[in-house]
């Protein structure tokens, strides 16, 4: 028997009887043995191949899920605090923008094509020139800028954002991305005002106090003084009377007798009704500095309320209103609030709009509702087809001493008290105007009432 193998790069081995039968079995064993060797050297490098590679798509996956999340949470983020990005890229400045710009502005995603003329087609009138000057300033020395404009939704709705603009440059030192922050402020803004404004009426409130002890003392004497004097010349005229009967045709200060006497009761009553007109105008400036913070609220008829309200305004509406209308369901209930407090609002309302009709059909109506759904709430509205306001003025309403109206007609404290009378019941006052048509004044009142 002859047996002959060859292996790569070795001889021919020849075995040429049965006895060599034993190195044939180990050639063929160590050959075995060296191929499983390179078979299991080959597959450990494929698991660490594979296992290098499941790392990889996992380390993707996880990128891939962070930058989800990122991106989730970055768009919650705009959505929270109401802020929008954009990026641009000179020469052209295409802009690439965020979903809370697009609502930012007023829209859904992407549902305009949006550059810098878009930002500027929707700024305010009163902002449009220094709009445009910062921008085109910017397009020219790409310096970073941060302003506040005013922009008009397509709702009509007036919105304040603050811009803020950078500029990303390459290696080269020239502009390569522009990068820009939009953020709304409109509520935050109003806060400031707010808050302005409640620092203005506590100086108010001190200088007050200090202008009615000054006013109040010489009033008094004044006041305290003209019924003695009514009574010192009630003993004057009972002689000059009879002097007068003795002497035909008396005259004094160039005027007949009689004439004389009428003129000197009528001073004596002018300066009354002025001294209690200065009392009156001193202790209303209180009520609109002093607002009750231990607030008394009871459940109140609020019918009854508007019935009081309406009679004491009464003589204004019949003076400059030609129609007025009042609706009030039948079926009004109860509600929790400090009435002395909501009549002195509704008042003011109801007089601001008699002031601010100037047409011949005048019309002014007011009108209570309840509602449970979502809280229970009082709403009390006062509309007129008057004069109107602008967005601007309606920006300003309720600013203390803010007037449109003549200084013999107001002095601009009827709508901020009022404002802030009806804050101090938990409410609040919407106001809705055309210039021209007429206004709409809302008081929403919550329903305090106690369910124990």
């Amino acid at each position: 028997m002859v047996l002959s193998k060859r292996f790569p790069g070795e001889k021919k081995v020849s075995i040429t009887d049965a006895g060599d039968d034993q190195t044939a079995c180990q050639i063929l064993e160590q050959a075995l043995d060296d191929l499983e060797f390179r078979i299991a050297k080959r597959t450990a490098q494929l698991e660490a191949a594979n296992q290098d590679l499941k790392n990889e798509i996992k380390e993707k996956l996880k990128a891939r899920d962070d930058l989800l999340r990122k991106e989730k949470h970055l768009k919650a983020v705009q959505a929270i605090a109401a802020v929008g990005s954009f990026f641009a890229f000179p020469p052209d400045f295409e802009m690439d923008c965020s979903d809370g710009f697009f609502r930012l502005f007023g829209y859904e995603p992407a549902q305009v094509p949006v550059d810098f003329s878009f930002m500027k087609d929707h700024m305010h009138s009163r902002d449009l020139d220094r709009f445009e000057k910062d921008i085109n300033l910017f397009k020219k020395y790409f310096a970073p800028f941060d302003r506040e404009y005013r922009i008009v939704t397509p709702k009509g709705t007036i919105r304040e954002i603050r811009v803020i603009v950078t500029t990303l440059y390459n290696p080269n030192k020239n502009p390569q991305e522009i990068r820009g922050i939009i953020q709304d402020i409109t509520e935050s803004k109003a806060m400031e005002r707010q808050v302005i404004r409640n620092e203005k009426l506590a100086s108010l409130g001190f200088m007050a106090s200090g202008v009615a002890h000054e006013i109040n003392n010489p009033n008094s004497l004044i006041s305290f003084n003209i019924p003695i004097l009514r009574e010192y010349l009630g003993g004057l005229f009972s002689i000059s009377d009879q002097y007068a009967l003795e002497n035909k045709g008396l005259e004094l200060c160039g005027m007949p007798y009689e004439e004389f006497k009428k003129d000197v009761v009528k001073l004596i009553n002018n300066i009354e009704n002025g001294s209690a007109r200065i009392n009156k105008i001193v202790s209303n400036f209180r009520s609109f500095v002093h607002i009750k913070r231990n607030v008394e609220y009871q459940k109140s008829d609020i019918k009854a309320l508007i019935r009081g309200c309406i009679d004491i305004s009464d003589a204004k509406m019949k003076k400059l209103v030609r129609h007025f209308e009042v609706r009030i369901p039948d079926d009004l209930p109860k509600v929790y609030t400090e009435p002395e407090v909501l009549e002195i609002a509704v008042i003011n309302l109801l007089i601001n709009a008699a002031q601010a009709c100037d047409k011949p059909d005048s019309h002014v109506c007011l009108s209570v509702e309840y509602r449970n759904f979502p809280k229970p709430r009082l709403i009390i509205q006062v509309s007129d087809n008057g004069c109107g306001m602008d967005k601007e003025t309606i920006s300003r309403a309720f600013d203390p001493f803010f007037s449109t109206k003549s200084s013999d007609q107001g002095t601009g404290i009827g709508l901020s008290l009022c404002h802030n009378l009806v804050s101090s019941l938990g409410g609040n006052i919407d106001v809705e105007s055309t210039p021209g048509k007429g206004a709409t004044f809302k008081i929403i009142l919550p329903d305090l009432r106690n369910e124990s």
